[in-house]
């Protein structure tokens, strides 16, 4: 039985492997920091695995792979927060889908919609096609590449806001 796993692991890595040559070719830089970012962290809520940890729940040199040094730091700040005081501080959702409990269907990364220094994710969950939801990345190209410098939920809600409120 454990051969049969190993063998399932070794294919899901050689298809994520292909997956990830194809996405190079298909996306700008900018977006590609986005993929990279859902590549690396949306698994759980696509396989529908626990919550092991989400990439806010990451150490800050993790962070600073996706995020602007800026945005990485408030990110780590309020999961500090949140462990010194044994609570919730200003996140108590999933910041890469604005949701809690995530279980996705799809996602994809909509070209029509990004421009420049913004890139929209789509993604549907539950079964539904119509039930669609997307975020938006305000993305910067610093010394290290393009860097994440905020994620816009909807008019009102951006993460940094969310971050910067005590």
């Amino acid at each position: 039985m454990r051969y049969i796993y190993e063998k399932i692991a070794i294919l899901l890595l050689v298809s994520l492997q292909s997956c990830f040559v194809h996405a190079e070719l298909k996306y700008s830089s900018s977006e590609l920091t986005v993929w990279k970012l859902y590549h690396d962290f949306s698994w759980q809520a696509l396989m529908h695995a626990g919550p092991d940890y989400p990439i806010h729940h990451q150490p800050v040199n993790i962070l600073r792979k996706y995020f602007t040094e800026e945005l990485a730091d408030l990110i780590k700040n309020d999961y500090e927060c949140a462990e010194k005081e044994k609570e919730i501080c200003n996140l108590n959702f999933d910041i890469i889908f604005n949701s809690q409990d995530a279980s996705i269907l799809s996602i994809s990364i909509d070209k029509q919609q990004s421009k420049n220094n913004i890139v929209v994710v789509k993604f549907n969950e539950f079964e539904e096609e119509s039930m669609r939801y997307s975020i938006s990345y305000e993305v910067q190209n610093t010394k290290e590449g393009f860097k994440i410098s905020n994620i816009i939920y909807s008019k009102s809600k951006d993460l940094k806001k969310l971050l910067a409120s005590e």
